[in-house]
């Protein structure tokens, strides 16, 4: 395999995990800070190859979403999220997970991980998401509910993507690119009101048009996957539950 298709299929490798933990932050009614803060810290950690069995996906998981939950204040149990991951990966037929042995092992397992987490990111777990500049912006900008809430969107779906969540541009410039395209997509009256009045309206917030276009693309590539028959393995996890294994072996 050449060095392009591998790094196709690392990517896309990331992005189904990014998936999964968002799906599980989705199950624990975690608020959406939270849980993107679970996967650009699980990005984080993918950077260094650490997913190589469905053992590294729940326990990555796992602990991304209790350090998340710790930093953004969002108090949850460790029971909770490993009976959520659990039930993820082991979908009926199979038995929900009893409190007993088992149960203790992976408690255990799930504790020692955070730890390893945090120490290879340094303990850096204080995350700056685009949401605040969005919603800060959208504001200055004086724009409509419906535009927010598809840039929000539009980020939600973007730090799926590995190249997005860790990008050098930083969650300002993000926010900006997010907003842009929303207007674009809907093709709102007010874009070509605020192109009229301000037609470099992005240099308000020092960013650059070229630092736009590169984070618009890495947003529709999430999209673009699925156009082109090529979905993000677990958008719904339940599809491959139980064999992660055989998954990975056919991406690494």
């Amino acid at each position: 395999m050449d060095k392009a298709k591998a790094q196709k299929k690392l990517n896309k490798l990331k992005r189904g995990v990014a998936c999964f933990v968002q799906e599980a932050g989705v199950k624990l009614r975690f608020p959406q800070t939270t849980i993107s803060s679970a996967v650009v810290l699980a990005h984080r950690m993918m950077v260094q190859d650490v997913v190589q069995s469905q053992k590294d996906v729940e326990l990555l998981s796992q602990s991304c979403l209790l350090i998340a939950s710790k930093t953004t204040e969002t108090p949850t149990r460790v029971r909770d999220v490993v009976n959520v991951v659990y039930k993820m990966t082991h979908p009926p037929p199979s038995p929900p997970l009893e409190i007993g042995s088992e149960y203790k092992k992976i408690k255990e397992e799930v504790i020692a991980y955070e730890h390893v987490v945090l120490r290879s990111i340094g303990f850096h777990v204080n995350l700056e998401l685009p949401y605040n500049y969005l919603l800060n912006y959208a504001k200055s900008m004086q724009l409509d509910t419906v535009v927010v809430k598809t840039a929000w969107s539009l980020v939600n779906d973007g730090l799926i993507n590995p190249s997005f969540a860790l990008h050098s541009h930083g969650p300002s410039a993000a926010a900006v690119a997010a907003i842009y395209l929303a207007l674009e997509i809907l093709r709102e009256s007010e874009f070509e009101m605020i192109l009229n009045l301000a037609p470099k309206w992005w240099d308000c917030f020092q960013v650059s048009l070229e630092q736009i276009r590169e984070l618009y693309d890495l947003i529709l590539e999430v999209y673009e996957e699925t156009q082109q028959g090529e979905p993000l393995p677990n958008i719904n996890p339940r599809a491959f539950a139980g064999d992660w294994d055989h998954y990975l072996s056919t991406l690494l």
